[in-house]
């Protein structure tokens, strides 16, 4: 393997601070896909339960978090 090689391996695979790998993508997917629609990142976090699941249009309609099914009383948007 070659220094270039080692580099470039580095670079696709990253990990974070609990020692997860992530392999990184260069296409337009999210990262953190919401749970339903999965085009859009999760940018709502449901209250009281805190689940991080939905991206902000699909979020509008729902009544109870799409992850443990708690009613949803309000939202906080998350801003990564």
């Amino acid at each position: 393997m070659t220094l270039r090689d080692a580099a470039q391996a580095r670079s696709e695979n990253v990990s974070n601070s609990t020692g997860v790998e992530m392999v990184q993508s260069n296409d337009s997917t999210p990262s953190n896909p919401c749970v339903l629609c999965l085009t859009e990142e999760k940018r709502l976090a449901c209250i009281p339960c805190g689940h991080l699941a939905t991206c902000v249009p699909c979020g509008d309609s729902l009544q109870a978090c799409p992850i443990c099914r708690r009613e949803i009383d309000a939202f906080i948007r998350v801003y990564v």
